[in-house]
This record gives structure tokens, sequence and C-alpha cells, in this order.
């Protein structure tokens, strides 16, 4: 499957999962959490492509963090102290990168542990067990998409 294909499959899956447990077990869920949900529903499908070296969501952070740079060499241009942020977008794009050569793709980052742990992060950042839910099958989609013998078009 591409990357279009995982996407579709992801979000259509984690919004059913999404709206069975709004209504099934009473989650409390803010519209504050409605950005994290986003993020949420659109990086799960693609997040095991990072170790891919065409995988479009390891493209798209590796742009970001360029671009954080640049905006941190700007200010630094003029000078406005922003070492911090020319340093994580540094950290965010080499990172986003280099994964795609240091690991094997379909190896580690395919596999449900690595969902469990992906998981587990959503969490600590939100914590909120809806999206940590959300999130896991999210990724688990990404398994499923690789696994079908059929191609959605």
């Amino acid at each position: 499957m591409n990357w279009k294909q995982h996407l579709i499959l992801g979000i259509f899956i984690q919004v059913l999962l999404f709206v069975i447990l709004i209504f099934n077990f009473n989650f409390n869920f803010v519209i504050e959490n409605l950005i994290a949900l986003c993020l949420v529903l659109f990086i799960s499908p693609l997040i095991m492509d990072l170790d891919h070296r065409h995988g479009k969501l390891r493209e798209i952070i590796t742009y970001i963090g360029l671009v954080i740079s640049l905006i941190g060499v700007v200010a630094y241009y003029f000078k406005i102290n922003l070492i911090i942020l020319m340093i994580i977008g540094i950290i965010l794009s080499s990172t986003a990168h280099l994964t795609a050569y240091i690991t094997k793709h379909r190896g580690f980052m395919h596999s449900i542990i690595f969902c469990t742990i992906y998981s587990i992060i959503i969490y600590f950042l939100t914590y909120n067990i809806l999206l940590f839910s959300v999130g896991f099958i999210g990724c688990y989609t990404h398994l499923i998409g690789d696994k079908l013998f059929f191609k959605i078009r």
C-alpha cells in the first residue's frame, strides 16, 4: 500500500473506533483535545514508514525540521537568540532523515511492540486514554494494510 491508502484505511478505522468509544464508554472528550486528535489521526497510520526512504511522513518531518532550523538561523541573523529553535529543528530533521538509513524497512518499526511504544508516548504526552487507543489502532492499521491481499484504490 502507498501512503495515501494507509492514511485512508487508518483514518477510517480510527474515526470508527473513536465514535464507538465516545458513545459506548462515555469518554469525556473536550474540544481542546481536537488538535491532538487530528495529529494522532494523521500521524498514526504513517508513523511506521519513518524507516522507509520514500516515506511521506519522514519527508514531511524532515522538511518541517529544516524550516524550524531556518527560522532559528534567520532570527539569529537579526540578533534574536533562538539557538534552541535551531537545535530542535536540526534534531527533528536529522532524526527523521537518518531513521531510514539506520533501520531496516519493515523491521522493528513494523511490529506490535512499536505500536505499543508509540501509543505509550502518546499517552504520556496527552494523558488521554482515548488518544492512546486511537493511536494504537491507527498504528496497527498500517500493519493490517501491509498484509491486505487486495489493494485499496
